[in-house]
C-alpha cells in the first residue's frame, strides 16, 4: 500500500517499426526487446523521438536498453550518447547456484561499480 496515489508509468517493448510506433504515441516509455548494440539503441531512440516529435508529444519520455555486461565503461559510452536508462541481465550481477549472502554482495559490489547505490524506483519511495 502506498500512503499517496502513485503514478504508474507504462513503459511498452518490441523493436518493430509498428511496436516503436505504439510506444511512441501511447506509452510513457520504451524498454528493449533484446540487447541492443549502441548503435541501435541510438538508432531506435532517435526513432522514438521523432515519431513523437513528428507528434507534437513533448513530455519526458524514457527509453531503458539492456547492457551486454555489468560493466562501467560500457555504461559510460551510452551515457556519453545520452542514453542513462541502462538495464543488467540478472545473471551478470546475480551468479546462479550462489547463496544468498553471496548473491547480495556480489548485486552491491555492481551497483557500486556502476555507480547506482541508493538509485532505483525504490530509493526514497513513500510506499511501505
Amino acid at each position: 500500500m502506498c500512503i499517496r496515489p502513485q503514478n504508474i508509468p507504462v513503459i511498452l517493448g518490441g523493436n518493430s517499426p509498428k511496436a516503436l510506433k505504439r510506444a511512441a504515441l501511447i506509452a510513457d516509455g520504451w524498454y528493449s526487446a533484446g540487447t541492443p548494440s549502441l548503435t541501435e539503441a541510438c538508432r531506435i531512440r532517435d526513432e522514438l523521438m521523432r515519431i513523437r516529435d513528428l507528434n507534437a508529444l513533448r513530455v519526458p519520455y524514457r527509453c531503458y536498453f539492456r547492457l551486454e555486461a555489468a560493466n562501467p565503461e560500457l555504461a559510460d559510452r551510452y551515457a556519453d550518447e545520452g542514453i542513462t536508462d541502462l538495464v543488467v541481465w540478472s545473471e551478470h550481477v546475480w551468479p546462479p547456484g550462489e547463496s544468498t549472502a553471496t548473491k547480495t554482495k556480489q548485486l552491491r559490489r555492481c551497483a557500486a561499480d556502476l555507480g547506482i547505490e541508493g538509485h532505483g524506483p525504490l530509493a526514497g519511495s513513500t510506499c511501505a
